[in-house]
């Protein structure tokens, strides 16, 4: 069976073999400290003996560098001293060298010179050397790419149990690369490379188990594949094992695990695992509430290019949340997650132009945002940019194009959008007055607690409809609770038209129109 490169060069040490060139004099010290894991004395020992230009010395010194046992890991210090013994046909030097090779790291990526040395590693018997042999042959970049050979050499070192290749092997089964897709094949592989302990195969079986792709759904195995990965440094894992228990998703909601595993998450800087411990932290689940707390995270996330982390500290600067109120650094912010196309952002910012706040004034800008917020879907963008259009406020007047985005903000739920197109069908803005339409709309609006909706509203049960001094009298009500206009005479006048009984009918529906659609300050 072949053997890892390490592996083996532990076996040429303690056997002094001959693959490394004299046992004797000064180097004698470095193989010795070496193969007793004594590894301080073995980095001056060796560094002494590569000074008397032992090959066997710069072997040994090389790979502790490379691996930073015994030694800061230092990939160029170690290019530069397995080039010798490579050179003179050491395979385990070949191997190191290679790999170096392919990863670009001590030097730029050079796949032919990595398929030079990881070949010959190979065929003296290194698995790993197949590994990564195969990995150059299925590089599209490579000159000889060979989809099939590459799939060979990392059958080959998944054979010989190497944990890493058995994970690529999953992967060209599922893909279908260099061979036929073979769903069975890749799970029973990523199974046998998640029992060899390979932390990215237990992150990938917990996220088979847990979406049922292509295995029975399991949310115990995806717990305990998660929380094998997460022990084996996968901090990804941690943070979605946060997930399903902030979410119970598989699990019994628990705040407090969620919590833990997403400290545990963002601790391994795990972007995405801030951003919901500032969400926990914001809230008070799982953690003490903290608004500078979920402030921190919350720029710990947007550090880590978290966009939705931007637009928060955004608004944190721009309130004044956990942080204190810093209008430009809020405009900053929200410009970064409005570059990245967010649609809240890109609002928000076009506000920021629009009132020089935290910028200086700038329609154009203004303008742009708002178009680019309103196109993305964002209900306050698209009733802002009709009423623009309308207005003529900044750019030529369309009424067409104005009721357009009107229509879209209403469609999505905006009753200020509601009560502008209330105002068209009552005053018979596209050409006929269509009442039975203006109430449905301005209904909706009112409902909403717009003031100036239920007023209107108010007026048409007045004036325009028939026995409707009930309605009249209720909406009146309402909104004379925001002692708005002169609603509170028009709703005594209303009164001195009915009888008793419509009267306490009108007050009671009054009082429950009051609550339930309580007014708010006047709206555009």
């Amino acid at each position: 069976m072949k053997k890892s490169v390490l592996v083996c060069l532990m076996a040429a040490v303690a056997a002094c073999s001959p693959v490394l060139t004299g046992c004797g004099g000064a180097e004698s010290k470095c193989v010795e400290a070496y193969r007793n894991s004594d590894y301080q004395t073995a980095f001056q020992a060796c560094t002494d003996a590569v000074d008397d230009h032992s090959e066997k010395a710069q072997e040994i010194l090389g790979s502790m560098y490379y691996t930073g046992k015994g030694a800061p890991k230092d990939r160029r210090k170690a290019f530069s001293l397995l080039a010798v013994p490579a050179a003179s046909g050491s395979y385990l030097s070949e191997e190191l060298l290679g790999r170096m090779y392919y990863e670009g790291e001590a030097t730029e990526q050079d796949l032919d010179q990595a398929y030079k040395f990881l070949s010959s590693a190979s065929k003296h018997g290194s698995v790993d050397s197949d590994y990564f042999a195969g990995l150059v042959l299925l590089d599209k970049k490579f000159s000889q790419h060979d989809d099939k050979r590459g799939f060979d050499l990392i059958k080959t070192a998944a054979d010989n149990g190497v944990a890493d290749a058995k994970l690529k092997l999953a992967y060209l089964y599922r893909d279908g690369t260099g061979t036929e897709k073979n769903p069975q094949a890749y799970i029973e592989t990523l199974q046998g490379a998640a029992a060899l302990g390979q932390p990215y195969a237990l992150l990938e079986l917990g996220d088979e188990y847990a979406s049922g792709a292509n295995v029975k759904q399991d949310y115990d195995a995806a717990v305990k594949n998660y929380t094998d990965a997460a022990q084996n440094g996968v901090y990804l894992a941690a943070y979605k094992l946060g997930k399903m228990f902030e979410t119970g998703k598989g699990v019994k909601e628990n705040n407090e695990t969620a919590a833990a595993w997403y400290i545990k998450a963002a601790n391994g800087d795990i972007g995405e695992a801030m951003f919901s411990l500032g969400q926990m932290y914001s809230s008070g689940r799982g953690v003490s509430m903290s608004k500078k707390d979920a402030f921190e995270q919350y720029l710990n996330a947007a550090s880590h290019g978290v966009v939705d982390a931007y637009v928060l500290v955004g608004k944190a600067y721009m309130f004044g949340i956990g942080v204190e109120k810093d209008p430009v650094k809020a405009a900053q912010w929200l410009e970064k997650a409005a570059s990245e196309n967010n649609g809240d952002a890109e609002y928000l910012i076009a506000i920021r132009y629009r009132d020089g706040d935290g910028v200086s004034k700038d329609p154009s800008k203004y303008l742009s945002w708002l178009r680019k917020a309103a196109e993305a879907g964002v209900i306050d963008a698209q009733y802002d940019l009709g009423m623009v259009y309308l207005d003529g406020k900044g750019i030529e007047a369309d009424r067409k194009n104005g009721f357009e985005y009107l229509t879209s903000a209403y469609n999505a739920g905006s009753p200020k959008a509601a009560y502008i197109l209330g105002l068209n069908a009552l005053t018979g803005g596209n050409g006929k007055k269509d009442i039975e339409r203006a109430i449905e709309l301005l209904t909706e609006a009112a409902k909403a607690g717009i003031p100036d909706a239920q007023y209107r509203l108010a007026a048409i049960y007045e004036t325009e409809v028939k026995d409707q001094l009930i309605n009249a009298y209720a909406w009146y009500y309402a909104v004379s609770r925001c002692n708005y206009n002169d609603s509170m005479e028009k709703k005594l006048e209303v009164q001195q038209k009915m009888g008793d009984s419509d009267r306490n009918i009108a007050q009671n529906l009054g009082e429950q129109y009051a609550v339930q659609h309580k007014c708010v300050m006047p709206q555009r």
